[in-house]
């Protein structure tokens, strides 16, 4: 908790979300209180992990969504870009199957992943669900299974997007872009002149 809290205040400057955080120690539990493949979600201020979540950093990428939706008015929360909401979860948790290092490693393998063009199409949460669908994200729980290793072509690319962007505009560039929002502003409008892509194109 000590560590996902530290980094939700690095990004963000301060933590104004306080989500109460349930813990599944067993994939039973996990499904009757709403879970299914992934590592953990998040409704509104709870937080669900499963118990393959158990770590700062799926506690963290929740942790980032609710904080996100604590600082959005519920106008701008809805037009908030899925990509960019989940590429940022991605830039703050630190998760290895999300990384760098893992896109490289769907690189190398040749694993189908999204272009950058593709990944910016993901505005709302169906789409985003859709596109998770179609790269196999959402089939990491039966590759664990089988002794496979996970996959994570759609969320590793939200935070190659996002991950330079942060690193470079830091906490000041992330509130300006939750106020400008705030005050009606398009997202395209706040983000795009802080941008800058990932120095290395996509094979």
């Amino acid at each position: 908790m000590a560590r996902a809290e530290a980094a939700i205040r690095m990004a963000y400057g301060s933590v104004s979300a306080r989500p109460t955080v349930h813990a599944c120690i067993s994939e039973k539990c996990y499904a009757a209180l709403g879970g299914r493949g992934e590592m953990g979600k998040v409704f509104g201020q709870r937080i669900l992990l499963s118990p393959r979540g158990l770590n700062w950093h799926f506690l963290a990428h929740e942790w980032s969504h609710a904080e996100m939706s604590t600082r959005l008015t519920l106008f701008a929360w809805k037009r908030m870009p899925q990509w960019f909401d989940e590429g940022l979860a991605v830039a703050i948790s630190e998760a290895p199957q999300h990384s760098e290092n893992h896109w490289q490693f769907l690189i190398s393998t040749r694993i189908p992943r999204p272009s950058r063009d593709e990944l910016l199409t993901y505005q709302s949460l169906q789409q985003w669900l859709a596109g998770v669908h179609r790269f196999g994200d959402d089939k990491n729980f039966e590759r664990v299974a089988q002794g496979q290793p996970t996959l994570s072509p759609v969320y590793s690319a939200a935070g190659r997007e996002v991950r330079p962007w942060l690193a470079q505009v830091g906490s000041h560039g992330l509130l300006h872009v939750i106020q400008q929002m705030n005050e009606g502003a398009d997202f395209e409008a706040a983000y795009t002149p802080q941008t800058q892509s990932p120095s290395t194109p996509t094979p």
